[in-house]
């Protein structure tokens, strides 16, 4: 059954234990290490989560751009521009005060994120001709509703960010009103994957995981986490692990003199950045609001560097997009 669908990495075994594994022992390991604050094996699977995966695969971003000199090419202008303009937008925002900076990082993150689902199902879609309206619809409502109903939640602690703490509206009624829209809808998602198999005879399994998984991590996270760690590591472990072999999968289509050792680089600017910001940043706290500004600003412009060049990186419209997704 797996077997007769096209998969990304053209094994159905290496897709599931690669982009789909990884999500689920993340909900078991948060599970696992709730509580257990100054353990070694928090503090070693915090790192591994926040620090290389999450802080770190912003920085693989850097070898479909900045090193890739067709890339440069492109938009010259542009990769010169963006980190400066980016590093003076937040250092002036935090600079005076850094209103809403929180909620903007928080959405647009949430964004990202959403947006790395949506596309490797519709990668799914495209190599197996299995195009469908409906499984877009399901797994953007999948993801939102979760993110939707977590404003509505008043039993989860969450440390502050940006200013943003906690939940918006705590409201039980609003948040067993979106568990009941959830649950009614992945009802219906599989009435319609049941009756598309009675009717084609074919079970689609690669574009129905893609839509099933980002609901499975986006309802634990938000529905069913206890605490920040419940709540970020299934999100950054599923998106991080998965951008950073996505990379390796397009350098490799890519470049004409691709080396398996440049994985290599890439997972050691992976633990080298994402370390130094895991360890570093909680230093810029209780500082002074200029070095707190340039600080944050530092941490900032690279991941938002990452955010605007993905949006069109990763699109159809790319020039290495037939070479990348086929």
């Amino acid at each position: 059954m797996l077997g007769s669908q096209t998969w990304i990495l053209r094994n159905s075994t290496k897709d599931l234990c690669l982009f789909y594994l990884p999500g689920i022992l993340a909900i078991l390991i948060s599970k696992f290490i709730s509580g257990a604050e100054g353990n070694w094996t928090y503090l070693l699977f915090t790192w591994l989560a926040l620090g290389v995966l999450d802080g770190g695969h912003v920085y693989s971003t850097l070898w479909r751009t900045y090193f890739n000199k067709n890339e440069l090419l492109r938009r010259p202008l542009y990769y010169k521009l963006a980190p400066v303009l980016l590093f003076l937008l937040f250092a002036l925002w935090v600079y005076f005060g850094g209103l809403y900076l929180g909620y903007v990082v928080v959405y647009f993150t949430i964004y990202h994120n959403i947006r790395q689902l949506f596309g490797v199902s519709k990668w799914y879609q495209k190599i197996n001709k299995s195009f469908d309206k409906g499984s877009d619809f399901f797994l953007y409502a999948f993801c939102l509703i979760p993110v939707i109903a977590f404003h509505f939640r008043d039993n989860v602690q969450t440390p502050n960010y940006y200013d943003v703490s906690g939940s918006l509206y705590p409201d039980q009624f609003l948040f067993s009103l979106s568990l009941l829209i959830f649950s009614l809808l992945f009802l219906l998602y599989a009435v319609k994957e049941v009756i598309f198999y009675f009717k084609t005879k074919q079970l689609q399994t690669a574009r129905i995981l893609s839509v099933i998984y980002p609901g499975l991590i986006y309802s634990f996270a938000f529905l069913f986490s206890n605490n920040i760690i419940e709540i970020l590591f299934p999100l950054v472990v599923s998106h991080g692990l998965t951008y950073l072999i996505l990379i390796d999968y397009s350098l490799e289509r890519t470049t004409s003199n691709y080396k398996k050792k440049t994985l290599i680089f890439v997972l050691l600017a992976a633990v080298v950045f994402g370390s130094t910001e895991f360890f570093t940043e909680s230093l810029f706290v209780d500082v002074s609001d200029p070095t707190k500004a340039i600080a944050t600003a530092l941490f900032l412009t690279p991941l938002f560097c990452h955010y605007l060049f993905d949006a069109f990186l990763w699109t159809k419209d790319h020039p290495e997009s037939h070479l990348i997704i086929n």
